[in-house]
């Protein structure tokens, strides 16, 4: 019984991060998810790529939910955001002379249920992870906010 009501708990948040009353993201699989990603991108110069991934109301497979990436959206995720998910721990690659961290949110009875994915400009490797982290604390702040006012 108590795993049922987690299960159900995942998917109405993940429901409710997906309802859409932003007009500007309706293509995205995640409309509310995906203001807030382009929102906080706009607010920082160094944010190269910002995306969430995760398993979608009525799916069975970790997608890009959101991204300043247009290609991304509704596409699988790559392997390191499906790594953090699963060990809830941080990925950090290195891309040129961008640092790309992943790292998960969400998490309901000790697991997680997406990853955001930030890709940041950064001469030094760890003011860019640190960035990355402000960025997906405050992502997982606004969803979980949408996820309280849709109950």
């Amino acid at each position: 019984m108590f795993k049922t009501a987690a299960a159900v708990s995942v998917l109405f948040a993940l429901s409710a991060a997906c309802s859409s009353t932003a007009t500007c993201c309706k293509n995205a699989p995640c409309p509310n998810t995906q203001a807030i990603v382009l929102e906080l991108a706009q607010e920082n110069a160094d944010v190269v790529r910002l995306s969430v991934h995760a398993i979608p109301p009525g799916k069975s497979q970790m997608i890009a939910i959101a991204s300043t990436s247009t290609e991304k959206l509704g596409k699988p995720s790559d392997q390191e955001d499906l790594d953090a998910v699963s060990s809830g721990q941080n990925v950090v690659l290195h891309e040129g002379d961008n640092v790309d961290v992943t790292v998960p949110i969400l998490a309901f009875e000790g697991k997680y249920t997406a990853a955001v994915g930030a890709t940041m400009k950064a001469a030094d490797q760890q003011a860019g992870v640190e960035a990355a982290l402000v960025l997906a604390a405050k992502i997982e702040t606004r969803m979980m906010a949408d996820i309280k006012r849709q109950k």
